[in-house]
C-alpha cells in the first residue's frame, strides 16, 4: 500500500520552511496490463493554488516544497491517468 510522508516532523511555517515529501511503496507497473503507472504529488488547500510535482513512476521524493500560505493542506499521491488519489497526508501549515 502506497504511503505519503514528510520531513521534518512538526508543522512548517508558511513561506519559510521547506518540506520534503516522499511517496513510498508505489506500484510502478499495472500487473494486469504490464503498463507503466505514472503518478504526481499535489499539495492542496482551499483558497490556494494547487502545487504539483513532476510526473514519476515508482517511489519518489519531492524535495524543497515551501508552502505559500498557512492552512490545512493535503498532500495527495495521484494517478496521472485519472487524477485519482492513491494516498494522502494532512499537513497543518502555520503563519
Amino acid at each position: 500500500m502506497a504511503t505519503v510522508t514528510k520531513r521534518p516532523d512538526g508543522n512548517p511555517k508558511a513561506r519559510v520552511d521547506a518540506i520534503h515529501i516522499k511517496a513510498t511503496d508505489v506500484d510502478g507497473v499495472d500487473e494486469e496490463t504490464n503498463a507503466e503507472l505514472r503518478y504526481y504529488l499535489s499539495a492542496e488547500c482551499t483558497g490556494q493554488d494547487t502545487a504539483r510535482s513532476q510526473v514519476f513512476s515508482g517511489d519518489f521524493e519531492w524535495n524543497g516544497w515551501i508552502p505559500p500560505a498557512a492552512g490545512s493542506w493535503t498532500i495527495h499521491l495521484r494517478k496521472k491517468s485519472d487524477d485519482s488519489s492513491v494516498a494522502n497526508l494532512a499537513v497543518t501549515v502555520t503563519a
